[in-house]
């Protein structure tokens, strides 16, 4: 019985401070790394080539892939 009483104080005192809560880091020991950012506008305004591209017919049928036509789904040995 004292073994287990030995045992049982010995796993406590381990045991019930890693149930405490960890102490909080004062705020002058936080680093602080400053950081650059650039907030300007860019200079050059992007040019979108979409529309004149999407809506030239032309174009469109010269680019377009040839239709292939799918076999059914019967042929064939079964």
């Amino acid at each position: 019985m004292q073994k287990f009483l030995i045992v049982f104080v010995l796993m406590t005192s381990f045991l019930l401070p890693a149930c405490q809560s960890p102490a909080p880091v004062p705020v002058s020991a936080a680093i602080v790394i400053p950081v650059a950012v650039d907030l300007a506008p860019p200079t050059a305004e992007a040019v979108d080539y979409c529309i004149s591209c999407h809506t030239d017919k032309e174009q469109l049928i010269s680019t377009a892939k040839p239709v292939e036509e799918a076999e059914s789904e019967s042929t064939g040995a079964g």
